[in-house]
């Protein structure tokens, strides 16, 4: 395998079988003989498994859209939800796909993988009472 192809994981017990992602590293395998490999999953995870675990793929990566500048998101962090407003979205520096940078309710600045999000309602239109 080399940096760059597309696989997907057709067996193994660690990485979830059909996982498809594209290879961001390839280096000996301290674990067994042959080749390890590091996958960015098209689900915006980080995979390590045995380059004899994955074949080449044909999958095209998914059309990632990061959510806009001021667009309200909701996204999950080490187990606890959050929700804010989106102030930075760009190219990411490694790998595939897009960050955005996002101002939360709770004060805190969060970066966040764009496949992780997904657009949350305003709490200002929740409150609103309903037009006469």
């Amino acid at each position: 395998m080399e940096k760059g192809a597309r696989v997907k994981v057709v067996r193994g017990r660690k990485v979830p079988i059909g996982t498809v992602g594209t290879v961001f590293w390839v280096g000996d395998n301290p674990y067994g003989d042959g080749q390890r490999l590091g996958i960015e999953g098209d689900d915006g995870e980080t995979y390590w498994t045995a380059g004899k675990n994955c074949e080449v793929t044909e999958e095209e990566a998914p059309e990632i859209e990061p959510p806009e500048k001021g667009a309200r998101v909701a996204f999950e962090e080490d187990g606890e939800a959050h929700e804010g407003e989106v102030f930075w979205s760009g190219p990411a520096k490694s790998g595939n796909g897009f960050r955005v940078g996002v101002r939360c309710d709770d004060g805190e600045t969060r970066w966040v993988d764009a496949r992780k999000c997904t657009l949350a309602a305003d709490p200002a239109e929740e409150d609103e009472p309903p037009p006469f």
